[in-house]
């Protein structure tokens, strides 16, 4: 122990650490935790605000995008399930052009729904989109 250390050597060192540390007993802020610990938080409290502003535009994507269906006379609007990706996207895109009686489709990922315009059946596209791999949501 430090005691025992002073005692050897003969020297009086009590008075070159401060009186905190000496005997172990610790006080004050462990100013190095304290900075890590904040440092942790605002990269927690980043992640949060990051997800909810995903969120929270994703909804306003897909209100915009039944919006501007809503004003166009000729477009049906259909929710494709099981897409994941842009490929997924390009992949539907490609089994519904192939449906009779649709002239144009758009598929978007972001907000899972396919802009259809054209004379069809529904029926058809459920089932190009179920050989492709992808469902139509229930109640269209």
């Amino acid at each position: 122990t430090l005691d025992g250390l002073i005692n050897l050597t003969g020297y009086d060192i009590s008075g070159a650490i401060p009186a905190h540390y000496h005997h172990g007993a610790e006080s004050g802020i462990n100013w190095f935790i304290l900075a890590v610990s904040l440092v942790f938080l605002g990269l927690l409290l980043n992640g949060i605000v990051s997800k909810v502003i995903t969120i929270v535009n994703g909804s306003r994507n897909k209100r915009k995008a039944l919006n501007a269906e809503k004003e166009s006379d000729n477009a049906t609007l259909l929710e494709i399930t099981g897409m994941s990706c842009k490929n997924c996207a390009i992949s539907a895109k490609n089994a519904l052009s192939d449906v009779p009686g649709i002239e144009a489709v758009d598929v978007s990922i972001e907000t899972k729904l396919a802009s259809i315009t054209g004379e069809f059946d529904v029926d058809d596209v459920r089932d190009a989109l179920k050989k492709a791999g992808y469902g139509l949501k229930t109640g269209a």
